[in-house]
């Protein structure tokens, strides 16, 4: 087994929506999502222990409620309980981490949600961003990852 020679963690997201694709119907418009982020280590070296912060762009398109204790959504386990969730910031939904994350860890975080298309039809681009710095990281070039949400309205 080879030795790494990264000095710091790189930490890269894998953000999923389920439907990605769908139509809403009137009066409500509105569609149930499934949304999970999966956040992997991919250099085997361990976070130093500061925090590791995901944003998600806010849009009044999407509403949830972050249940802690949720275990799972469909087949995919999540670890829901290890991800503080804070809707302080007026742009981002801010998921943190705390403690040392793995080397060639893997964690996921996910919720249900509901889409409201507000009688549009269009695309919505949902963006999972690891802030830059989180847990002690230096490559910045993979902190991203987008899902588009394609909607029509009957």
């Amino acid at each position: 087994m080879g030795v790494s020679t990264c000095v710091s963690p790189d930490f890269a997201p894998a953000l999923s929506v389920l439907p990605a694709s769908f139509t809403t119907v009137a009066p409500s418009y509105t569609r149930a999502l499934r949304i999970i982020v999966r956040v992997n280590e991919t250099v085997n070296v361990s976070s130093d222990g500061t925090a590791i912060v995901v944003r998600i762009p806010k849009t009044s398109n999407i509403t949830f409620t972050y249940n802690p204790s949720l275990g799972a959504l469909g087949a995919t386990v999540l670890q829901n309980s290890l991800w503080a969730f804070s809707d302080a910031d007026p742009i981002y939904w801010e998921f943190t981490y705390t403690g040392v994350f793995p080397d060639y860890g893997e964690s996921k975080f996910g919720f249900n949600a509901t889409f409201n298309s507000f009688g549009q039809t269009g695309q919505l681009f949902i963006n999972s961003i690891i802030v830059d710095g989180s847990g002690g990281e230096t490559n910045f070039n993979n902190n991203f990852d987008s899902e588009v949400i394609n909607y029509i309205s009957n």
